[in-house]
C-alpha cells in the first residue's frame, strides 16, 4: 500500500502535507452539509436512518438481480466455454480466440452509447434485457453451427456469433444497470445496488462449471439449451420488473410509480 501510494505522493505533494482544512471547512453535496455543525445544534440535511433489508425482504427485487445474473453468463461463454469449444470441437485455429476477444473489444466501443439509448427508465431498461436474453440465444445457435465443420465455414460463423454476444453484452450492461438505478426507492440506492451485485456473484460462482458442463460436455445440444435459457430469462425480463415496480411502490412509502 504505501509503495503504491508512494508516486501519488509525488506527483501531488501538496495533498502528502498535513491539511486539516477539508476536514474542518466541508462542503455541500448532493444536499447534504459535510460541515461539522456548531455546537449544541443537531445536523442538518442528513440523510435518516432507514431500516436495512427493505431491498433483501421484497421477492420481486431478489429475483431480478438472479434473472440479470442468469443473462450475464456470456462472460464465462466468451471467456472460458468458447475458447475450450473452439479447441475441442471446431476446425479452427485457436488463435480465432484472440480475434473474437479484439471484436468483442471494438464492437463495445462503437456501439455501448448508442445501444443505451432508451433505457433511461425501468421499462425502457427492462427491453434492453429483453433483447440481450434474445441475442444471447441466437449467439449459442450460431457456435452450435460450428461443431465439425470446416474453417472456411466455422471462422465466419465464430465472428457473427460474437458479434451478436457483444451487442447483448451491451444490452445487458445498459438494462442491467438502468434497472439498479430506476428501481431502488428515494435514499435506499445503495441496498438496491448491493441487491443487484449478488445475481454477479452468482455468475462468478456457478457460470464457469455451467458453461462448461453444457457446452463441451454436451456439444450442440448443451448450447441450445444455453439458448433456451437465456431466451427464458430475457423474455420474463419486462413482465418481472413491472412486478417489482409495482411491489416497491405498495410497500415503500414515496417509491416512484411505474412509467408508462
Amino acid at each position: 500500500m504505501r509503495d503504491c501510494a508512494a508516486p501519488w505522493l509525488v506527483a501531488h505533494p501538496r495533498c502528502a502535507a498535513p491539511n486539516e482544512r477539508p476536514y474542518t471547512q466541508g462542503r455541500v453535496v448532493n444536499g447534504c452539509d459535510s460541515r461539522p455543525p456548531p455546537a449544541g445544534q443537531r445536523p442538518q440535511g442528513r440523510i435518516p436512518a432507514v431500516p436495512l433489508g427493505q431491498g433483501r425482504r421484497h421477492g420481486c427485487d431478489q429475483r431480478l438481480p438472479r434473472l440479470c445474473g442468469i443473462l450475464e453468463l456470456y462472460q464465462p461463454i466468451l471467456t472460458v466455454g468458447l475458447p475450450l469449444w473452439i479447441i475441442a470441437s471446431t476446425t479452427a485455429s485457436a488463435a480465432v480466440n484472440s480475434a473474437l476477444l479484439v471484436e468483442d473489444t471494438v464492437v463495445v466501443f462503437l456501439f455501448q452509447v448508442a445501444m443505451s439509448r432508451g433505457a433511461d427508465t425501468a421499462k425502457g431498461s427492462a427491453r434492453s434485457l429483453r433483447r440481450s436474453g434474445i441475442l444471447f440465444a441466437a449467439c449459442c445457435l450460431l457456435f452450435a453451427l460450428t461443431q465439425h465443420t470446416g474453417p472456411l465455414a466455422a471462422v465466419p460463423l465464430l465472428l457473427g456469433g460474437t458479434l451478436v454476444l457483444v451487442l447483448g453484452e451491451i444490452s445487458h450492461a445498459t438494462g442491467a444497470f438502468g434497472l439498479s438505478l430506476h428501481l431502488p426507492p428515494p435514499k435506499r440506492l445503495g441496498e438496491y445496488q448491493g441487491v443487484f451485485a449478488l445475481g454477479r456473484g452468482l455468475q462468478r460462482t456457478a457460470g464457469p462449471i455451467l458453461v462448461t458442463t453444457l457446452v463441451i460436455g454436451m456439444g450442440r445440444t448443451g448450447w441450445a439449451l444455453m439458448a433456451a435459457l437465456l431466451l427464458l430469462a430475457g423474455l420474463v425480463s419486462v413482465p418481472l420488473t413491472r412486478s417489482a415496480e409495482n411491489a416497491i411502490r405498495v410497500r415503500i412509502p414515496g417509491a416512484p410509480a411505474p412509467a408508462g
